[in-house]
């Protein structure tokens, strides 16, 4: 991520996401550590903040891959080298395509 030195909020392109690095890390960290307690293997849902910077330091920080709720998210994500993605949808009662077929990028797998 970067970091940009604004004198005032005039010189900022918008739309613009300003985001505290050491509270945003803080919070990682501490999301981190409470699912290290209890046993569990963290995996964020990257719908939250839809940025791939933000995943790596969560993935930094002992994340165990990413939850997507979109083929879409999933293919921005895979493209952007995670390989650890659950697609995470609710069940309709109609058929739901295969990752495999929606986007040629993310390998098909069945898991039984």
């Amino acid at each position: 991520m970067s970091e940009y030195n604004l004198t005032t909020f005039a010189h900022l392109d918008t739309p613009a996401a300003l985001i505290d690095l050491r509270q945003m890390q803080a919070n990682i960290d501490r999301m981190q550590a409470h699912m290290n307690r209890l046993g569990v293997a963290f995996r964020p849902h990257v719908k939250t903040s839809k940025c791939t910077p933000v995943a790596r330091a969560q993935q930094a920080a002992g994340a165990q891959g990413i939850t997507v709720s979109t083929l879409k998210e999933a293919s921005a994500f895979f493209a952007d080298g995670f390989d650890d993605i659950l697609y995470a949808v609710g069940g309709t009662g109609q058929v739901t395509p295969s990752p495999g077929t929606a986007s040629p990028r993310l390998p098909a797998q069945n898991h039984h």
